[in-house]
């Protein structure tokens, strides 16, 4: 008999929720697994480590070389989200903004077409020197619009005190 296994699609800790994905290229060469990011409601966009910027820049035959767009723009920093529109248009550049790249996030049946905030390392504490430091890995509101995780933004749901 032929069993089909429930992947979870999220689970809570400590009252955050985590998920598991895998980001992609848009030509599905070159792919990066995810797990354990944080689904974070503030962030308009996910955000991941700048040295993942070059790994997902593929040179395509079939599709236009390059991102549709990838463009400098200011990400606040952990500890800093609460700078107003005006502020932020001040700061210089910290970050990169490409897309559209594909998420596959665990458990969903299609990909969410997404652009992604890739951030310097100091900045966000990535230490690229150890391979078991756990990166402070994002996942914004443009994956959950684009996944069923939104319906969890309605009053009693599991994002809603966010």
């Amino acid at each position: 008999m032929l069993r089909r296994g429930q992947t979870l699609r999220f689970r809570m800790e400590m009252g955050r929720m985590k998920l598991d994905f895998r980001l992609t290229s848009r030509d599905h060469a070159r792919a990066v697994t995810v797990e354990d990011a944080v689904v974070d409601t503030t962030r308009p966009h996910c955000i991941a480590p700048g040295s993942w910027l070059e790994l997902m820049r593929q040179p395509l035959k079939t599709l236009p070389t390059g991102y549709y767009t990838e463009k400098p723009v200011y990400v606040p920093p952990p500890g800093k989200e609460g700078m107003t529109a005006a502020e932020q248009a001040k700061q210089a550049p910290n970050a990169v903004r490409a897309g559209p790249l594909l998420c596959y996030v665990v458990g969903q049946p299609s990909p969410a077409a997404i652009n992604v905030d890739f951030v310097r390392e100091e900045d966000w504490g990535f230490d690229g020197a150890a391979e078991d430091v756990e990166m402070d890995l994002r996942v914004g509101r443009d994956v959950i619009e684009q996944t069923t995780l939104f319906s969890e933004l309605r009053p009693g749901g599991l994002l809603s005190s966010e």
